[in-house]
């Protein structure tokens, strides 16, 4: 039996949409935002910062930080200073650890390109935001280095859970 391109067609087509739809997770996502750190190195002081709006504190969200490093990088983890302040002006002060390399020195996470890997690291999970607004989250590296050259970016995502 032989099938006509003319009878696939309407099948192919239909495959070929479904499969642009994208990631669920980036479609529910209410931020999916990265920043490109500067080449010359993301000083200490350099403070990065995520702003979105939270419309919904019935439900819960996985806070995700993600970063990428160049494998230069020296330390297999990066160290993190984390506050987030609420529209009324409530903190989260937090340090948290992002472990980048496993114990034989071998990348975490994706590898993009030759010498780029990106890992997310869960930040909060299942976490509840108590009022409506736009809430902001500061990022600054907690590392001995005054300045890391090799973190090429560093990006927050903020999805609801299901």
């Amino acid at each position: 039996m032989k099938l006509s391109f003319q009878k696939l067609s309407p099948l192919i087509l239909l495959t070929v949409i479904l499969g642009c739809g994208g990631n669920d997770q980036n479609k529910k996502a209410i931020i999916n935002e990265f920043v490109h750190l500067p080449s010359k190195g993301w000083r200490y002081d350099d403070v990065k910062k995520f702003s979105f709006s939270i419309t919904d504190t019935a439900r819960q969200y996985d806070l995700t930080i993600n970063v990428r490093n160049d494998k230069r990088y020296a330390y297999s983890n990066l160290w993190l200073y984390v506050r987030l302040t609420s529209p009324i002006g409530e903190i989260l002060t937090d340090r948290t650890e992002i472990v980048l390399a496993d114990e034989l020195g071998n990348w975490l996470g994706k590898v993009e390109g030759r010498s780029l890997h990106e890992i997310s690291h869960t930040y909060k999970k299942a976490f509840q935001f108590l009022h409506l607004g736009i809430y902001t989250l500061e990022l600054q590296h907690a590392m001995r280095d005054s300045s890391l050259s090799e973190i090429t970016d560093i990006g927050l995502s903020v999805v609801p859970v299901n």
